[in-house]
């Protein structure tokens, strides 16, 4: 095995329970965190005023763009994957929106190593 696989290994610990829910792994260093992350959101037109206002009184979450045929791009911030995973769950819960996807994330973590 590679020694630098081994060593993100040995740094970073998986947990199965903890994914189901939206944490991908427990961090045993000071790792970095996201920044930032990008969601593409698909609206029904029709909707796409009551949805940009639902996702602005969601907490931690911006409207940066829009278009006219329904897409939008929301950030989450601190893009956390905790967050992330929450602010997707939520964004589908929404009235009105078709999908949501992660589109972008800035400052990806690397367990034991600086971004």
């Amino acid at each position: 095995m590679d020694s630098a696989v081994a060593s993100w290994l040995d740094d970073c610990r998986l947990n199965r329970r903890k994914f189901l829910v939206g944490g991908w792994m427990e961090r045993r260093s000071n790792a970095p965190v996201y920044d930032e992350a990008a969601i593409v959101i698909h609206a029904r037109p029709e909707r796409l005023n009551e949805v940009k206002q639902s996702i602005t009184e969601m907490h931690g979450l911006t409207v940066k763009g829009q278009n006219s045929d329904g897409r939008l791009v929301a950030v989450v911030t601190p893009g956390t994957p905790e967050r992330v995973s929450v602010a997707l769950l939520s964004l589908m819960d929404v009235p009105g929106v078709v999908n949501a996807v992660l589109a972008d994330n800035n400052n990806i973590p690397t367990c034991g190593e600086t971004a």
